[in-house]
């Protein structure tokens, strides 16, 4: 077996580390205090121009590179009507550190006079000081930091701030390890699909930053690391197709193109039917032509990634049966999560929420049994308010097609701002864009969900339009759930509270409850 290794520059070091404990220890010694950031990758167009940042470890400060990643949307598509709803573009910081550490934030267009950090869990705080931002951090996470500036109401929205603050890294491997692909700091063109095989390794060292796509196949593979992984020349492929048919007088070319052309495989990382038992862990997934990240095989563990783009059908995360999502950050235009496969378990994720499709989509005309799902200690980040279109709800089901769900549970959620609305399930049989008409008589199947402490500070808001939601044109913005033929709904809410109100009857959401069909909602 031959492995192909990468980085040169490794000897050069993976990280300017403080503290006594070497990053890289085995799983069962972690070490107690440390702090570890990354060198730039060497590519100045991705450095930011509106914030410089120190992170701080025991007083001894160092410098973290600050990326900026440019929105399409006001880049190649500038001046489109969607761009009002995309910031102008994203920047953030990655680390590792064991302990507590300081990160000063100094804005450099700006004078920041107010602060936020979303989430906000015990052991994080924010505060301004002459001019900068000081986020102190006691414990790994993903933050968005929300710099309020005099001179632009909206710069907290137009250029957000994201820091990575990631645990240290174990069991780290070297560029001699055998069964590694080592990507040390620096640049690497791997192109489209670099295969990787069963019990193999993808390093991506911190400071490193690869671009092209990832295909595994094969039990136990790894892919690991603090770098990045882009695949934004087979993005700007898809839009420059996208574009040319705009140019051409077609009505949608979104459509047009992306199922034909750039579906299936064309994910950032894909992993083949035979590949169970993968780690996906660590890595910053930015620039994709369509899927984020797409797995097939059973027991995949998806755990600290970073996700973030915002093209049409970027979905997060499509995998397997028993799949774990632990501890990530997504920022993408599409579906986040899809339950399209029995058991899953997505706990402490923080999601910016964008404008296109669900957060957790149950489906949209595809016929598969599904079963629990537990959707657990996650946060949604949720500022701006657009249309309503097919099902951009926090939950959706398009169209079930004879999709069972049964044993799924939410709990403990807490959404930041407005909602387009919080449930749109539609448990009936009608087609979609996405999904073939099934051969045969479809039976539709209960679906049945639990939702327990869930907290929405803002409330439902926005429009109905487009052929798909005909009939609702006009009606205000509001929960959904309908039903036909045989197909029943039963959702249980417990201590579920919209703008600041319990939900004890259907009388208490904003702008009511649409319901249709064999619909049971219990509150409790």
């Amino acid at each position: 077996m031959r492995i192909r290794r990468n980085g040169a520059l490794a000897l050069l070091g993976v990280a300017v580390a403080l503290g006594s404990a070497p990053e890289g220890a085995r799983a069962d010694e972690g070490p107690q205090t440390g702090l570890w950031v990354y060198p730039a990758p060497g590519q100045d167009e991705y450095r930011s121009e509106h914030y410089r940042v120190t992170v701080s470890l025991g007083g001894e400060a160092r410098e973290a590179f600050c990326y900026r990643m440019r929105s399409i949307w006001h880049r190649e598509f500038a001046g489109d009507w969607a761009a009002q709803f995309f910031p102008k573009d994203n920047n953030w910081v990655s680390f590792s550190f064991a302990g507590a550490v300081t990160v000063v934030v100094d804005p450099l267009d700006v004078q920041a006079i107010e602060v936020e950090v979303r989430p906000d869990p015990p052991g994080v705080s924010a505060s301004v000081r002459e001019g900068k931002v000081v986020v102190e951090i006691s414990r790994p996470g993903q933050y968005y930091v929300m710099v309020k500036a005099a001179e632009n109401p909206q710069h907290d929205f137009d250029h957000p701030l994201f820091l990575f603050a990631n645990p240290p890294e174990t069991d780290v491997p070297t560029l001699d390890t055998p069964g590694v692909h080592y990507f040390g700091p620096g640049v690497h063109d791997i192109g489209f699909q670099y295969r990787v095989t069963g019990g193999e390794t993808v390093y991506i060292a911190g400071g490193a930053m690869v671009r092209g796509s990832l295909y595994y196949e094969g039990d136990g593979v790894r892919i690991l690391g603090r770098g990045i992984l882009t695949d934004r020349q087979l993005m700007l492929e898809r839009v420059n197709s996208a574009l040319a048919e705009k140019a051409a007088g077609k009505a949608n070319a979104w459509d047009l193109n992306h199922d034909a052309m750039y579906r299936d495989k064309w994910a950032t990382i894909y992993g083949d039917v035979d590949a169970d038992g993968a780690l996906i862990e660590g890595i910053t997934i930015i620039e994709s032509p369509f899927y984020m990240v797409r797995t097939h095989g059973a027991g995949t563990v998806f755990r600290n990634l970073k996700l973030m783009s915002d093209l049409y059908n970027n979905n997060g995360i499509v995998a397997g049966p028993n799949h774990q999502i632990l501890d990530c950050f997504f920022k993408v235009e599409d579906d986040v999560f899809c339950w399209m496969a029995p058991v899953s378990e997505t706990r402490n994720c923080v999601i910016w929420k964008q404008d296109n499709s669900c957060m957790v989509q149950l489906g949209y005309g595809y016929a598969y049994a599904t079963h629990g799902h537990v959707f657990a200690d996650n946060w949604v980040i949720r500022d701006v308010t657009s249309v309503q279109v097919q099902a951009r709800g926090l939950f959706g089901l398009a169209a079930s097609i004879g999709t069972t769900f049964a044993d799924c549970r939410i709990e403990n959620l807490k959404v930041w701002g407005d909602v387009l609305n919080f449930l749109a399930i539609d448990n009936w049989d009608r087609p979609t864009p996405w999904a073939a008409k099934p051969d045969g008589e479809v039976r539709l199947r209960p679906v049945d969900l639990t939702f327990r402490n869930v907290e929405i500070t803002g409330t439902e808001k926005g429009d109905y339009w487009g052929p798909d939601m005909a009939d609702l044109v006009g009606s205000p913005m509001r929960s959904r759930l309908r039903t036909e033929k045989e197909g029943s709904i039963h959702i249980v809410l417990e201590n579920v509270r919209i703008h600041g109100k319990l939900l004890r009857s259907d009388a208490d959401w904003p702008n009511g409850l649409l319901q249709q069909g064999q619909v049971t909602v219990e509150y409790r």
